[in-house]
């Protein structure tokens, strides 16, 4: 069987690509297991194996955007409805997305639009956080129904913003040095012009982090953002921790 995580963009990617590999056993393989529609220009999509869990390969799959992440959900269901050969059909699926200016209601409402537009039949009240049973009729004679579990992740979790929002609130609460330092970031983050550097709403959460990262390890300043991210010992950090736990039963 084959499982994904569908995530927005290449920084979801980095943080739970690396819990796959520190916390979870996973490591990363350069073979493609099977196709999928990835556009390599905006997207990137990475491939795992367990040693301990044989046929079960895991995907990353960082769509290039909330908005994409329905299209890529549909692109997953129709590719495991079409498959004949079972061991190459989803049966784990995690939607990462980070909540931005919506309530956990409006998050859940979003979730089960996608479930409805995908002809994904969930099992009882969809959860936010939770792993949840759900059905989808494989294209096949006689039809059969086919179940998978679906987990839905939203950033920060309980509350609005992103992920960089929900990474700085993290190192913050990790120990009194750190929240010196993300204090004085946001402090100077916040009073910057929004021109030119800071237009978009989203940017100043991504400047905080890249700010708050690059003193926390002043060496990798010009190294690229995978490296200053792996840089943090994020399973020591207890909100971070329990967040990505339940990628555990993947």
């Amino acid at each position: 069987m084959k499982r994904i995580i569908l995530c927005e963009g290449k920084t979801d990617a980095i943080l739970i690509s690396y819990f796959l590999e520190r916390k979870f056993g996973w490591s990363y393989t350069e073979k493609s297991i099977i196709s999928l529609p990835v556009d390599r220009k905006n997207e990137v999509l990475n491939w795992y194996t367990h040693p301990e869990k044989p046929n079960q390969e895991l995907a990353i799959w960082g769509t290039g955007g909330i908005d994409q992440l329905p299209v890529k959900l549909g692109s997953v269901l129709d590719r495991t409805r079409n498959e004949r050969d079972p061991i190459n059909r989803f049966d784990y699926i995690v939607v990462f997305f980070d909540s931005d200016q919506r309530d956990e209601g409006e998050c859940r409402e979003m979730v089960q639009k996608w479930a409805t537009t995908s002809d994904l039949n969930i099992t009882g009240d969809l959860q936010l956080g939770q792993w949840i049973d759900a059905t989808i009729d494989l294209r096949k004679r006689p039809p059969e129904a086919y179940q998978l579990r679906i987990l839905s992740i939203v950033l920060p979790p309980g509350g609005k913003g992103t992920l960089e929002t929900f990474l700085v609130d993290a190192l913050r609460n990790s120990s009194d040095h750190d929240r010196q330092l993300v204090d004085e970031a946001r402090r100077f983050i916040g009073d910057l012009p929004d021109k030119p550097y800071l237009e978009r709403p989203r940017c100043r959460p991504k400047a905080c982090l890249g700010a708050i990262l690059s003193v926390m390890s002043p060496d990798w300043v010009f190294s690229e953002l995978h490296q200053r991210l792996t840089n943090v010992r994020w399973e020591e950090i207890e909100s971070v921790m329990s967040t990505y736990k339940q990628l555990e039963k993947l």
